[in-house]
């Protein structure tokens, strides 16, 4: 008997709290809502970007290779017989029964590129220098 007054109670409290709800005026409104309703007769707009310049088109001429700065200090080419030289990470030998030079792009390698001097030494010998540097 006691459980069923305590459960008439909460039911009657339920019921209160509906009531209390339904009669609460219903002007409230979200932020969200406000601001719709402030809006509704502006048309949105969206920015305006800021103008690019226009891209120029690359030129399909190919550009020469760009030297590295540390290549200011060039060796000169060695004599017959003469030893190793070394630039930066690379050797190069000459080799006069091949008429070229052997070039290492690392001193550790154990390939060589051969550069032909072609009856122009000092242009072979840029060349021969510019793989070392390039890398490659």
């Amino acid at each position: 008997m006691r459980d069923a007054m305590e459960a008439k109670a909460k039911a009657n409290a339920m019921e209160a709290k509906a009531k209390a709800l339904k009669a609460a005026p219903t002007t409230k409104k979200t932020k969200a809502q406000m601001l719709k309703a402030k809006l509704k007769g502006v048309p949105l707009k969206r920015p305006s970007a800021a103008p690019t310049p226009p891209k120029k088109s690359k030129a399909l001429a190919p550009t020469p290779p760009k030297k590295s700065k540390k290549c200011a200090a060039r060796p000169n080419f060695p004599k017959k017989c003469g030893k190793a030289v070394y630039h930066h990470t690379g050797k190069v030998l000459r080799s006069d029964t091949k008429s070229a030079w052997r070039v290492f792009i690392l001193t550790t390698d154990r390939v060589d590129k051969l550069v032909h001097w072609n009856g122009n030494l000092p242009q072979s010998w840029s060349d021969a220098l510019d793989l070392i540097d390039n890398g490659h």
